[in-house]
């Protein structure tokens, strides 16, 4: 009635049984419309067309850290509901979120000292670099922690405070 509608409203409404009406096809008419000018721009305009690339390999580059992270596949018994899966999807996703918020702390100081010594870092050099690396990360290794003494130490710390 106002003129405006979500996509998904408008998915809700014209499903594939909505072919004929014309609000519908005139959505299919732009949808071509728009993939004609994106191919347009893709095959005629070289920055356009890398940028693009850049964009998806970097989007593979998360999945593949996410590979990295995670060699197995996920068991029914690890997750049979919905909720479940979901969870070991997030879980996986803050996992590979936290490997890519180290490297970028770690890129991050690299830049810092490199700056300290007047080295010159073109901005564009930086827009192309990406957090996803694992060459520095051991995902395989066992880690011990040592509960216990940090507790202890933690307890001693408190009553030292009071």
């Amino acid at each position: 009635m106002s003129g405006h509608a979500s996509a998904v409203a408008a998915l809700a409404r014209f499903g594939s049984a909505a072919q004929g009406d014309p609000i519908y096809e005139a959505g299919v008419q732009l949808g071509r419309l728009l993939r004609t000018a994106f191919l347009a721009d893709y095959f005629v305009k070289d920055a356009f067309r890398n940028e693009l690339r850049r964009v998806l390999n970097r989007g593979e580059a998360v999945n593949a850290l996410k590979r990295a992270i995670y060699t197995g596949r996920i068991s029914p018994a690890q997750a049979k509901r919905v909720d479940e899966m979901q969870a070991v999807a997030d879980a996986l996703s803050l996992m590979a979120n936290i490997v890519m918020a180290w490297n970028t702390s770690q890129m991050q100081a690299v830049l810092d000292r490199w700056s300290n010594r007047r080295q010159v870092i073109p901005p564009e050099l930086i827009g192309k670099i990406a957090p996803t690396r694992l060459e520095s990360i051991n995902l395989r290794g066992v880690f011990r922690f040592r509960l216990t003494a940090m507790l202890t130490k933690s307890c001693l710390r408190g009553q030292m405070h009071r």
